[in-house]
């Protein structure tokens, strides 16, 4: 997707997999599951979404399972709802609900796990601002965003896929380039290109800032 291609197919074959694997009786020990197919899916059409604005179909959780799969899942419907307060506020509510079944969780099933717990943090924060922002609180949101981008560029850069789908500097470059606002839209986009070198949504949004 980053490379302008079709990863639709991808997606449907990781889908069917997580499929396979929730119908089946034995299923992974740990409620946050990080390593199973469900778990993939659930990031995969995250991202997905975030970067193509096509939002695949979520599933029917057991409950006290696949949690990380289920947040992931949650923070697609609230990125999909970036104009629809009323769905964003419970997308978002679902969002802390999970995450805090996933830190009850941490210290007995992993450890020495030292990211999840920021990550989560600054999608929740992201996802206050898009919350205000679809209320219309503009400014308030602004300044909600601007923040988590903050937090976002002060935590340890991730070894491996990002840890959060859509980089809130991008997300502000996108919102002050509607507002007309080119010169710090263009701002926000270097900023998320530092965080994401060759993003293809942020170069996209730095050329349209770039052109005024």
């Amino acid at each position: 997707m980053q490379q302008g291609k079709d990863a639709s197919a991808q997606v449907e074959a990781c889908r069917k997999q997580a499929g396979q694997e929730l119908a089946a009786k034995k299923r992974p020990r740990t409620s946050i599951a990080q390593r199973s197919a469900a778990t993939s899916y659930g990031r995969i059409t995250l991202y997905a979404g975030a970067t193509s604005g096509e939002w695949g179909d979520g599933f029917d959780w057991p409950k006290d399972q696949f949690r990380r799969a289920q947040f992931h899942m949650a923070n697609a419907r609230l990125l999909q709802a970036r104009d629809d307060a009323d769905t964003a506020l419970k997308a978002l509510s679902e969002m802390r609900r999970i995450r805090k079944g996933i830190l009850a969780a941490l210290p007995s099933e992993y450890p020495d796990e030292t990211g999840l717990q920021a990550w989560t943090a600054r999608a929740i924060e992201q996802g206050e601002a898009i919350a205000l922002l679809a209320h219309g609180d503009i400014e308030g949101g602004l300044e909600v965003l601007r923040a988590a981008a903050e937090a976002e560029s002060a935590l340890p850069v991730v070894f491996g896929p990002p840890e959060i789908a859509k980089p809130s500097w991008e997300m502000l470059g996108e919102e002050l380039l509607d507002l007309g606002r080119a010169d710090e839209a263009a701002e926000a986009f270097r900023e998320s290109l530092k965080f994401a070198p060759n993003r293809k949504l942020s170069n996209e949004g730095l050329a349209l800032a770039q052109a005024g």
